[in-house]
Protein backbone atom coordinates (compact mmCIF):
# COMPACT_ATOMS: atom_id res chain seq x y z
CA UNK A 1 0.00 0.00 0.00
CA UNK A 2 1.38 3.38 -1.01
CA UNK A 3 1.21 6.27 1.44
CA UNK A 4 -0.21 9.65 0.48
CA UNK A 5 1.82 12.83 0.79
CA UNK A 6 0.83 14.46 4.10
CA UNK A 7 -0.30 11.20 5.67
CA UNK A 8 1.03 10.19 9.10
CA UNK A 9 1.77 6.62 10.15
CA UNK A 10 3.78 5.13 13.03
CA UNK A 11 5.32 8.50 13.94
CA UNK A 12 6.26 9.45 10.36
CA UNK A 13 4.76 12.18 8.19
CA UNK A 14 5.15 11.52 4.45
CA UNK A 15 6.42 14.68 2.76
CA UNK A 16 7.04 13.68 -0.85
CA UNK A 17 7.77 10.77 -3.18
CA UNK A 18 11.43 10.54 -4.20
CA UNK A 19 11.17 7.55 -6.53
CA UNK A 20 8.93 4.67 -7.47
CA UNK A 21 10.51 2.03 -9.72
CA UNK A 22 7.97 -0.76 -9.32
CA UNK A 23 10.04 -2.80 -6.87
CA UNK A 24 10.21 -0.16 -4.11
CA UNK A 25 8.79 3.19 -3.08
CA UNK A 26 11.12 5.83 -1.67
CA UNK A 27 9.76 8.78 0.34
CA UNK A 28 11.12 11.76 2.15
CA UNK A 29 9.51 11.67 5.58
CA UNK A 30 9.63 13.57 8.83
CA UNK A 31 10.39 11.53 11.92
CA UNK A 32 8.03 13.23 14.36
CA UNK A 33 9.68 11.70 17.44
CA UNK A 34 13.28 12.46 16.46
CA UNK A 35 12.42 15.79 14.86
CA UNK A 36 14.39 15.16 11.66
CA UNK A 37 13.90 14.36 8.01
CA UNK A 38 14.69 10.86 6.77
CA UNK A 39 14.49 8.76 3.64
CA UNK A 40 12.03 5.89 3.95
CA UNK A 41 12.24 2.98 1.53
CA UNK A 42 9.29 0.63 1.37
CA UNK A 43 8.67 -2.70 -0.32
CA UNK A 44 5.00 -2.66 -1.37
CA UNK A 45 2.81 -5.31 0.28
CA UNK A 46 1.85 -6.83 -3.07
CA UNK A 47 5.52 -7.82 -3.55
CA UNK A 48 5.81 -9.64 -0.24
CA UNK A 49 5.12 -12.93 -2.03
CA UNK A 50 8.23 -12.51 -4.21
CA UNK A 51 10.98 -14.19 -2.18
CA UNK A 52 13.72 -12.76 -4.41
CA UNK A 53 12.64 -9.15 -3.86
CA UNK A 54 12.08 -9.68 -0.14
CA UNK A 55 15.53 -11.27 0.17
CA UNK A 56 17.13 -8.37 -1.71
CA UNK A 57 15.37 -5.77 0.44
CA UNK A 58 16.33 -7.43 3.71
CA UNK A 59 19.94 -7.92 2.61
CA UNK A 60 20.22 -4.26 1.62
CA UNK A 61 19.07 -3.24 5.09
CA UNK A 62 21.48 -5.68 6.75
CA UNK A 63 24.43 -4.51 4.64
CA UNK A 64 23.76 -0.78 5.08
CA UNK A 65 23.24 -1.15 8.82
CA UNK A 66 26.83 -2.36 9.22
CA UNK A 67 28.35 0.70 7.57
CA UNK A 68 29.29 3.62 9.81
CA UNK A 69 31.36 6.20 7.94
CA UNK A 70 31.00 9.99 7.61
CA UNK A 71 31.05 9.62 3.83
CA UNK A 72 28.12 7.17 3.75
CA UNK A 73 24.50 8.07 4.37
CA UNK A 74 23.61 6.86 7.88
CA UNK A 75 21.31 3.90 8.33
CA UNK A 76 18.61 4.34 11.02
CA UNK A 77 16.33 1.30 11.29
CA UNK A 78 14.44 -1.51 9.53
CA UNK A 79 10.91 -2.49 10.57
CA UNK A 80 7.45 -3.36 9.31
CA UNK A 81 4.90 -0.63 8.66
CA UNK A 82 1.32 -1.74 8.04
CA UNK A 83 2.57 -5.18 6.98
CA UNK A 84 5.21 -3.78 4.60
CA UNK A 85 9.01 -3.99 4.88
CA UNK A 86 10.53 -0.56 5.55
CA UNK A 87 13.97 0.89 6.19
CA UNK A 88 14.94 4.49 6.98
CA UNK A 89 18.21 6.25 6.28
CA UNK A 90 19.69 9.73 6.55
CA UNK A 91 18.21 12.39 4.30
CA UNK A 92 21.45 13.75 2.88
CA UNK A 93 21.59 17.51 2.50
CA UNK A 94 23.19 19.22 -0.45
CA UNK A 95 22.74 18.33 -4.08
CA UNK A 96 23.68 15.44 -6.29
CA UNK A 97 26.88 15.64 -8.30
CA UNK A 98 24.63 14.95 -11.27
CA UNK A 99 23.12 18.43 -10.90
CA UNK A 100 26.56 20.04 -10.62
CA UNK A 101 27.78 18.29 -13.78
CA UNK A 102 24.81 19.66 -15.69
CA UNK A 103 26.50 23.06 -15.36
CA UNK A 104 29.72 21.90 -17.07
CA UNK A 105 33.19 20.60 -16.12
CA UNK A 106 34.14 20.78 -12.46
CA UNK A 107 37.17 22.76 -11.24
CA UNK A 108 40.19 20.44 -11.23
CA UNK A 109 40.95 20.66 -7.50
CA UNK A 110 37.27 20.32 -6.64
CA UNK A 111 36.98 17.24 -8.86
CA UNK A 112 39.99 15.68 -7.15
CA UNK A 113 38.55 16.41 -3.69
CA UNK A 114 35.21 14.83 -4.63
CA UNK A 115 36.89 11.73 -6.02
CA UNK A 116 39.29 11.38 -3.07
CA UNK A 117 36.50 11.64 -0.48
CA UNK A 118 34.31 9.22 -2.43
CA UNK A 119 37.17 6.73 -2.63
CA UNK A 120 37.69 7.06 1.12
CA UNK A 121 34.07 5.98 1.71
CA UNK A 122 34.32 3.20 -0.89
CA UNK A 123 37.52 1.91 0.69
CA UNK A 124 35.68 1.65 4.01
CA UNK A 125 32.80 -0.23 2.38
CA UNK A 126 35.16 -2.58 0.55
CA UNK A 127 36.99 -3.39 3.78
CA UNK A 128 33.61 -4.57 5.05
CA UNK A 129 33.17 -6.67 1.89
CA UNK A 130 30.45 -4.37 0.55
CA UNK A 131 30.43 -3.51 -3.16
CA UNK A 132 28.25 -0.50 -3.99
CA UNK A 133 27.69 -1.37 -7.68
CA UNK A 134 25.94 1.91 -8.51
CA UNK A 135 28.57 4.65 -8.15
CA UNK A 136 27.17 7.43 -10.32
CA UNK A 137 26.83 11.23 -10.10
CA UNK A 138 23.28 10.61 -8.85
CA UNK A 139 24.48 8.68 -5.78
CA UNK A 140 27.31 11.09 -4.88
CA UNK A 141 26.00 13.97 -2.83
CA UNK A 142 27.84 17.27 -2.35
CA UNK A 143 27.36 18.50 1.21
CA UNK A 144 26.94 22.20 2.11
CA UNK A 145 30.16 22.10 4.16
CA UNK A 146 32.15 20.84 1.17
CA UNK A 147 32.09 17.16 2.12
CA UNK A 148 30.82 14.21 0.11
CA UNK A 149 28.43 11.40 0.98
CA UNK A 150 27.47 8.27 -0.94
CA UNK A 151 23.87 7.16 -0.97
CA UNK A 152 21.96 4.62 -3.04
CA UNK A 153 23.04 1.32 -1.54
CA UNK A 154 20.04 -0.36 -3.11
CA UNK A 155 22.27 -2.47 -5.37
CA UNK A 156 25.03 -3.00 -2.82
CA UNK A 157 25.85 -6.54 -1.92
CA UNK A 158 28.14 -8.51 0.34
CA UNK A 159 31.09 -9.65 -1.78
CA UNK A 160 30.96 -13.11 -0.23
CA UNK A 161 27.29 -13.61 -1.13
CA UNK A 162 26.72 -14.05 -4.89
CA UNK A 163 23.08 -15.00 -4.44
CA UNK A 164 21.86 -11.40 -4.50
CA UNK A 165 22.37 -11.06 -8.24
CA UNK A 166 22.03 -13.97 -10.61
CA UNK A 167 24.70 -14.39 -13.29
CA UNK A 168 23.72 -12.76 -16.57
CA UNK A 169 21.78 -9.97 -14.86
CA UNK A 170 22.79 -6.33 -15.41
CA UNK A 171 22.00 -3.78 -12.73
CA UNK A 172 22.98 -0.13 -12.54
CA UNK A 173 23.31 2.85 -14.86
CA UNK A 174 24.77 1.76 -18.20
CA UNK A 175 26.95 4.88 -18.52
CA UNK A 176 28.91 3.97 -15.36
CA UNK A 177 28.80 0.16 -15.39
CA UNK A 178 32.04 -1.79 -15.27
CA UNK A 179 32.73 -4.31 -18.05
CA UNK A 180 32.15 -7.17 -15.62
CA UNK A 181 28.76 -5.70 -14.72
CA UNK A 182 27.92 -5.45 -18.41
CA UNK A 183 28.82 -9.11 -18.83
CA UNK A 184 26.47 -9.95 -15.97
CA UNK A 185 29.11 -11.65 -13.86
CA UNK A 186 27.71 -12.58 -10.48
CA UNK A 187 30.88 -12.20 -8.45
CA UNK A 188 32.09 -8.59 -8.35
CA UNK A 189 34.62 -6.95 -6.08
CA UNK A 190 35.63 -3.39 -5.24
CA UNK A 191 37.43 -2.95 -8.57
CA UNK A 192 34.02 -2.67 -10.21
CA UNK A 193 33.34 0.45 -8.10
CA UNK A 194 36.80 1.76 -9.06
CA UNK A 195 35.81 1.59 -12.74
CA UNK A 196 32.53 3.39 -12.07
CA UNK A 197 34.23 6.17 -10.14
CA UNK A 198 36.81 6.43 -12.92
CA UNK A 199 33.96 7.21 -15.31
CA UNK A 200 32.62 9.82 -12.88
CA UNK A 201 36.04 11.48 -12.54
CA UNK A 202 36.52 11.39 -16.32
CA UNK A 203 33.21 13.21 -16.70
CA UNK A 204 34.08 15.78 -14.03
CA UNK A 205 37.32 16.90 -15.66
CA UNK A 206 36.43 16.39 -19.34
CA UNK A 207 32.82 17.59 -19.26
CA UNK A 208 31.56 14.43 -20.97
CA UNK A 209 31.44 10.70 -20.28
CA UNK A 210 33.97 8.46 -22.01
CA UNK A 211 31.22 6.70 -23.96
CA UNK A 212 28.25 8.65 -25.31
CA UNK A 213 25.61 7.30 -27.67
CA UNK A 214 21.88 7.25 -28.18
CA UNK A 215 22.11 3.48 -28.42
CA UNK A 216 22.31 1.59 -25.16
CA UNK A 217 23.82 -1.32 -27.04
CA UNK A 218 26.69 0.86 -28.32
CA UNK A 219 27.44 2.09 -24.78
CA UNK A 220 27.38 -1.43 -23.33
CA UNK A 221 29.61 -2.70 -26.12
CA UNK A 222 32.05 0.20 -25.66
CA UNK A 223 32.49 -0.61 -21.96
CA UNK A 224 33.65 -4.09 -22.91
CA UNK A 225 35.56 -3.51 -26.14
CA UNK A 226 36.35 0.14 -26.87
CA UNK A 227 39.11 2.19 -25.17
CA UNK A 228 37.98 5.59 -23.90
CA UNK A 229 39.28 8.70 -25.69
CA UNK A 230 42.51 9.84 -23.98
CA UNK A 231 41.83 12.64 -21.53
CA UNK A 232 44.80 14.68 -22.78
CA UNK A 233 43.14 14.86 -26.20
CA UNK A 234 40.10 16.51 -24.65
CA UNK A 235 41.79 18.88 -22.21
CA UNK A 236 45.45 19.84 -22.62
CA UNK A 237 45.94 21.42 -19.18
CA UNK A 238 45.41 18.18 -17.23
CA UNK A 239 48.44 16.79 -15.36
CA UNK A 240 49.89 13.70 -17.00
CA UNK A 241 49.69 11.78 -13.71
CA UNK A 242 45.95 12.47 -13.47
CA UNK A 243 45.31 11.26 -17.02
CA UNK A 244 47.29 8.10 -16.30
CA UNK A 245 45.39 7.41 -13.06
CA UNK A 246 41.97 7.85 -14.69
CA UNK A 247 42.86 5.67 -17.66
CA UNK A 248 44.20 2.98 -15.31
CA UNK A 249 40.90 2.96 -13.43
CA UNK A 250 39.08 2.42 -16.75
CA UNK A 251 40.99 -0.68 -17.82
CA UNK A 252 38.76 -3.42 -19.22
CA UNK A 253 40.13 -6.18 -17.01
CA UNK A 254 39.88 -5.76 -13.21
CA UNK A 255 43.44 -7.03 -12.78
CA UNK A 256 44.78 -4.08 -14.81
CA UNK A 257 43.08 -1.47 -12.60
CA UNK A 258 44.10 -0.26 -9.17
CA UNK A 259 44.08 -3.14 -6.72
CA UNK A 260 41.99 -1.16 -4.24
CA UNK A 261 40.17 2.08 -3.66
CA UNK A 262 43.05 3.07 -1.35
CA UNK A 263 45.50 2.75 -4.24
CA UNK A 264 43.35 4.93 -6.50
CA UNK A 265 42.91 7.48 -3.71
CA UNK A 266 46.67 7.66 -3.04
CA UNK A 267 47.35 8.25 -6.73
CA UNK A 268 44.89 11.15 -6.81
CA UNK A 269 46.29 12.58 -3.58
CA UNK A 270 49.71 12.62 -5.22
CA UNK A 271 48.29 14.52 -8.18
CA UNK A 272 46.60 17.02 -5.88
CA UNK A 273 49.81 17.58 -3.91
CA UNK A 274 51.72 18.13 -7.14
CA UNK A 275 49.20 20.75 -8.29
CA UNK A 276 49.32 22.59 -4.97
CA UNK A 277 53.14 22.64 -5.01
CA UNK A 278 53.11 24.07 -8.51
CA UNK A 279 50.63 26.74 -7.45
CA UNK A 280 52.82 27.60 -4.44
CA UNK A 281 55.93 28.20 -6.59
CA UNK A 282 56.53 31.93 -7.12
CA UNK A 283 55.80 32.81 -10.71
CA UNK A 284 58.18 35.32 -12.41
CA UNK A 285 56.55 38.67 -12.86
CA UNK A 286 57.39 41.02 -15.70
CA UNK A 287 58.16 44.15 -13.72
CA UNK A 288 57.64 47.30 -15.76
CA UNK A 289 59.91 50.26 -14.89
CA UNK A 290 58.25 53.59 -14.10
CA UNK A 291 56.91 55.04 -17.32
CA UNK A 292 55.68 58.51 -18.20
CA UNK A 293 53.09 57.18 -20.64
CA UNK A 294 51.47 53.86 -21.60
CA UNK A 295 52.53 54.25 -25.24
CA UNK A 296 56.13 54.82 -24.15
CA UNK A 297 55.84 51.68 -21.98
CA UNK A 298 54.69 49.65 -24.98
CA UNK A 299 57.55 50.99 -27.09
CA UNK A 300 60.04 50.05 -24.41
CA UNK A 301 58.60 46.51 -24.22
CA UNK A 302 58.97 46.11 -27.98
CA UNK A 303 62.65 47.03 -27.78
CA UNK A 304 62.36 50.58 -29.12
CA UNK A 305 65.23 52.89 -28.08
CA UNK A 306 64.53 54.93 -24.98
CA UNK A 307 63.83 58.62 -25.54
CA UNK A 308 64.65 61.64 -23.41
CA UNK A 309 61.82 63.54 -21.80
CA UNK A 310 62.97 67.14 -21.44
CA UNK A 311 61.40 69.08 -18.60
CA UNK A 312 61.00 72.73 -17.78
CA UNK A 313 63.34 72.27 -14.84
CA UNK A 314 66.25 71.71 -17.22
CA UNK A 315 66.72 68.01 -16.40
CA UNK A 316 66.48 65.16 -18.95
CA UNK A 317 64.60 61.96 -17.95
CA UNK A 318 65.08 58.66 -19.80
CA UNK A 319 62.20 56.23 -20.14
CA UNK A 320 64.24 53.40 -18.62
CA UNK A 321 67.07 53.47 -16.07
CA UNK A 322 69.31 51.57 -18.47
CA UNK A 323 68.62 53.95 -21.33
CA UNK A 324 69.28 57.28 -19.62
CA UNK A 325 72.95 57.48 -20.66
CA UNK A 326 72.18 56.42 -24.24
CA UNK A 327 69.25 58.78 -24.45
CA UNK A 328 71.35 61.80 -23.52
CA UNK A 329 73.93 60.70 -26.11
CA UNK A 330 71.16 60.68 -28.72
CA UNK A 331 70.04 64.15 -27.70
CA UNK A 332 73.49 65.78 -28.04
CA UNK A 333 73.82 65.59 -31.88
CA UNK A 334 70.44 67.26 -32.36
CA UNK A 335 71.39 70.04 -29.94
CA UNK A 336 74.73 70.52 -31.68
CA UNK A 337 73.07 70.87 -35.09
CA UNK A 338 70.61 73.38 -33.72
CA UNK A 339 73.37 75.43 -32.06
CA UNK A 340 75.48 75.45 -35.26
CA UNK A 341 72.57 76.59 -37.37
CA UNK A 342 71.67 79.41 -35.02
CA UNK A 343 75.23 80.80 -34.82
CA UNK A 344 75.03 81.66 -38.57
CA UNK A 345 72.53 84.38 -37.79
CA UNK A 346 73.14 87.55 -35.88
CA UNK A 347 69.78 87.32 -34.15
CA UNK A 348 68.56 86.43 -30.71
CA UNK A 349 68.99 82.74 -31.58
CA UNK A 350 72.78 83.16 -31.38
CA UNK A 351 72.53 83.81 -27.65
CA UNK A 352 70.62 80.60 -27.16
CA UNK A 353 73.43 78.68 -28.82
CA UNK A 354 75.54 79.19 -25.72
CA UNK A 355 73.11 77.15 -23.61
CA UNK A 356 74.77 74.09 -21.98
CA UNK A 357 74.41 70.70 -23.71
CA UNK A 358 72.74 68.25 -23.89
CA UNK A 359 69.42 70.13 -23.74
CA UNK A 360 68.16 72.14 -26.71
CA UNK A 361 67.95 75.90 -26.16
CA UNK A 362 64.96 77.10 -24.26
CA UNK A 363 63.67 79.18 -27.16
CA UNK A 364 63.49 76.51 -29.82
CA UNK A 365 63.74 73.02 -28.38
CA UNK A 366 61.85 74.23 -25.32
CA UNK A 367 58.74 74.07 -27.45
CA UNK A 368 59.14 70.32 -27.69
CA UNK A 369 59.56 70.10 -23.93
CA UNK A 370 56.44 72.13 -23.35
CA UNK A 371 54.56 69.89 -25.73
CA UNK A 372 55.30 66.80 -23.59
CA UNK A 373 54.82 68.44 -20.20
CA UNK A 374 51.40 69.73 -21.11
CA UNK A 375 50.20 67.26 -23.69
CA UNK A 376 50.04 63.44 -23.30
CA UNK A 377 50.45 63.20 -27.07
CA UNK A 378 53.86 64.94 -26.88
CA UNK A 379 55.89 61.86 -27.74
CA UNK A 380 53.98 61.49 -30.97
CA UNK A 381 54.81 65.03 -32.18
CA UNK A 382 58.34 65.53 -30.78
CA UNK A 383 60.14 64.50 -33.95
CA UNK A 384 57.92 66.73 -36.07
CA UNK A 385 58.59 69.70 -33.78
CA UNK A 386 62.37 69.21 -33.94
CA UNK A 387 62.32 68.91 -37.73
CA UNK A 388 60.13 71.99 -38.00
CA UNK A 389 62.46 74.06 -35.82
CA UNK A 390 65.53 72.99 -37.79
CA UNK A 391 63.78 73.75 -41.07
CA UNK A 392 62.80 77.19 -39.79
CA UNK A 393 66.36 78.02 -38.72
CA UNK A 394 67.76 76.87 -42.05
CA UNK A 395 65.27 79.06 -43.95
CA UNK A 396 66.24 82.09 -41.83
CA UNK A 397 69.93 81.37 -42.49
CA UNK A 398 69.34 81.16 -46.23
CA UNK A 399 67.37 84.43 -46.25
CA UNK A 400 70.10 86.23 -44.33
CA UNK A 401 72.77 84.82 -46.65
CA UNK A 402 70.79 86.02 -49.67
CA UNK A 403 70.49 89.53 -48.15
CA UNK A 404 74.25 89.66 -47.56
CA UNK A 405 74.89 88.70 -51.18
CA UNK A 406 72.43 91.27 -52.50
CA UNK A 407 73.91 94.05 -50.32
CA UNK A 408 77.41 93.09 -51.47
Amino acid sequence: MAFRVGQEAEGYRFLRVLSADGSAMVYEVENLKAGRREVLKLLPAELNDDPHLVDRFQREAAIHSRLDHPGIAEFYRAFELDGQYVMTTEAVEGRALEDRLAEGPVDLLEALDIAIETLDALAYAHRHDVVHREVTPATIRLMPDGGVKISGFGLARQAADPRLTAPGTMLGSIYYMSPEQVKGLGELDGRSDIYSLGVVLYEMVAGSRPFESRSQFDIIQAHVMKPPPPLEDLREDLPEALCAAVMKSLEKFPGDRFDSAEGFREALQGVRKQIRLQDAEPKPLKVRPPMEDLEDSIRAEKGAPALVVPSRRGAGKATTPEGRKGAFAQAQPAAAQLNAAQTTGAQTEAKAASAPAPLPPAGAAGAAAATWDGDPEGWKTRDLVVVGVLTFVMVIALVMAALVLLNG
